[in-house]
């Protein structure tokens, strides 16, 4: 018999997932889209100890962070809250277990009051009616 050691929870965490840090993209601004990247994360076994839902609201919540800092910014409202929200949504930085209690009620708030979809505007872009 060989000498096989089982390994503690805290190793299987350091060999079989971790962090990642996530590039922002439009796409992310679609709930659908976060949930898919969500299970992409954890079948593939960068994340763990976050159920797809808590996964998919935190993508989506850094979306929502990103690209509206970015329409208030291009609508000339410029503060150094708005500059702390718009560099930290992008990329997402995602550890095992989630973020604080605090920032994933955020998340939760964020997911529950918006749409499914939300379409990506820019100040600099027209609003054409059909």
């Amino acid at each position: 018999m060989t000498n096989i050691k089982p390994i503690n929870e805290k190793m299987q965490k350091e060999i079989f997932a971790g962090s990642i840090e996530l590039p922002m993209s439009p796409l992310y601004l679609t709930k659908t889209a976060c949930e898919i990247e969500a299970v992409a994360l954890l079948v593939g076994g960068f994340v763990s100890n976050m159920t797809t839902l808590q996964l998919a609201q935190e993508i989506f919540a850094h979306a929502c962070c990103y690209y509206g800092a970015s329409v208030v910014k291009g609508l000339g409202v410029d503060s150094d809250t708005v500059d702390e929200i718009y560099n930290r949504a992008n990329p997402v930085n995602i550890d095992d277990g989630g973020d604080t209690l605090a920032r994933q009620a955020v998340y939760i708030l964020i997911w529950e009051l918006t749409p499914t979809i939300i379409a990506r505007l820019s100040a600099n872009e027209e609003v054409v009616n059909k």
